[in-house]
């Protein structure tokens, strides 16, 4: 983590905090007793192979599923849960992995739905909210394909759409489900970056990431998750070891700290954990 990152993150408060959940997805556990912070002003990271839970963790963050056991907390005093979903809108904002929107409505239209939580029942969007949608279509990146229908878009120009919707409903908490997994090199670099800017706009970012390497050079914390519970959280220096890799990835690698950043080099599969 550099050193601007560290000055951000000291003494961040958490906006939510997850104690001991436990979830179950057709009868079959998939969390274990699960404890997260999600700190203002700090991009953390969930990695772990795949089925470790990662996807079902933030998506119990964002209230899509419900623990069977545990609790998740705004402020470490409201439960998430006796939020209405409005409300809930305005604190959690939730990016999944599969964007796909089979609505003929231009990527516009489908920003402005962003601004509905901050909108009261009868009332219609105003200038400040028209405004708001064009700032979140340039920071995301894709304002040249606002009046595009997002059918005729590709797969990552519709994940750049839908963190767009993200940017303009402007929650406290941004939950994002690999929101670099469809993208290419350069847009990667500028979600990042992107996620880095949330932060230092005082929000909790908590992303999924599979590109390890990416993660240690993004995220201030990282959260590592195997078989639904956490193997290690902290720093990404103190994170990733070779017998972390080994043990959980189940592979033996090299990790190098450069002028650029850590960076994880997988050299040869072990016996998977």
């Amino acid at each position: 983590m550099n050193p601007a990152s560290h000055a951000r993150t000291a003494g961040a408060a958490p906006v939510l905090t997850a104690a001991g959940l436990r979830v179950a997805l057709g009868g079959v556990p998939i969390l274990h007793g699960v404890d997260l912070e999600a700190r203002a002003g700090e991009v953390h990271g969930l990695i772990g192979p795949n089925g470790a839970g990662k996807s079902t963790l933030l998506r119990a963050l964002a209230h899509l599923v419900r623990p069977g056991e545990g609790e998740i907390q705004l402020d470490g005093e409201v439960g998430l849960s006796s939020l209405r979903a409005r409300e809930r809108a305005t604190v959690v904002g939730f990016l999944p992995q599969d964007t796909g929107v089979d609505l003929d409505f231009t990527a516009r239209a489908i920003v402005a739905m962003g601004r509905y939580a901050h909108l009261s029942r009868w009332s219609q969007p105003g200038a400040a909210d028209e405004q708001i949608v064009t700032a979140s279509l340039e920071r995301a990146g894709v304002a040249h394909l606002a009046e595009r229908s997002v059918r005729t878009l590709s797969g990552g120009q519709r994940q750049l759409v839908m963190l767009a919707k993200q940017l303009a409903q402007a929650p406290r908490a941004y939950l994002l489900d690999e929101p670099v997994s469809a993208l290419d090199l350069a847009h990667q670099l500028e979600i990042v970056a992107l996620m880095s800017s949330l932060a230092d706009d005082g929000a909790a970012v908590v992303a999924v990431l599979h590109d390890i390497t990416l993660a240690a050079r993004a995220c201030d914390r990282l959260t590592v998750l195997q078989h639904g519970r956490i193997y290690a959280t902290g720093p990404p220096d103190d994170v990733l070891t070779v017998t972390m890799l080994a043990e959980v990835y189940g592979v033996r690698a090299r990790v190098e700290n450069g002028p650029e950043g850590l960076t994880v080099t997988p050299l040869q599969p072990l016996r998977r954990p």
